[in-house]
């Protein structure tokens, strides 16, 4: 049984290192993207936050943002994450901030949060000369159902085949890492076996 153990422990080990260091398809490269938040005037009635996603993910951060300049968000996560405009109400409404956290992890946040996510790296192909990406989100006026407006500030006109979020490219990752952790057990399993 200790055997076993060990060979399930090792196999999930090497496919998930294994995974981690899966480079971009073919043609295409990874670039780091720096995101900035404008917003359209002073929302006293909302409160933003971020959220990172995947293992290793800071938890909810409440982030400070100023109608006078951009600031600089981050989801301090390999695998990216969303900056979200909660309604007051909305905040007030959880006990605390991990039930609010949960609340906005679900496919469908309460009415009036607004969200966008936060891609650490996009995709792009190799003969594309930018070494980054600046990502601009402007927040504007909305309405009570959606909530605000978060939309991203663009100044030239994008390839649609380019850039792909890495938030994407993360998940499927996630994906192939799963079912090669679950071959290289069967096949440690059949090894163990055959002995």
């Amino acid at each position: 049984m200790s055997r076993f153990l060990l060979t399930v422990a090792v196999s999930a080990l090497t496919a998930s290192l294994a995974v981690a260091d899966l480079g971009p398809p073919p043609g295409k490269k990874y670039v780091p993207v720096t995101t900035t938040v404008k917003l359209e005037k002073s929302f006293p009635e909302h409160t933003f936050y971020v959220m990172g996603f995947g293992p290793g993910a800071a938890p909810l951060t409440q982030v400070e943002l100023d109608p006078t300049k951009a600031t600089k968000v981050d989801a301090k996560s390999r695998y990216g994450g969303s900056l979200f405009a909660v309604p007051n109400d909305v905040v007030k409404s959880f006990n605390t901030e991990k039930e609010l956290a949960e609340a906005l992890r679900k496919e469908k946040p309460p009415a009036g949060v607004s969200t966008m996510s936060l891609d650490n790296r996009m995709t792009l192909k190799v003969s594309d000369n930018r070494a980054a990406v600046d990502r601009v989100l402007v927040i504007s006026t909305g309405d009570a159902k959606t909530g605000l407006k978060i939309a991203e500030e663009t100044a030239e006109k994008k390839d649609p085949e380019e850039p792909e979020p890495m938030a994407a490219t993360g998940r499927r990752l996630i994906v192939v890492g799963l079912f090669a952790a679950l071959a290289l057990a069967v096949g440690g399993l059949w090894v163990v076996r055959r002995k």
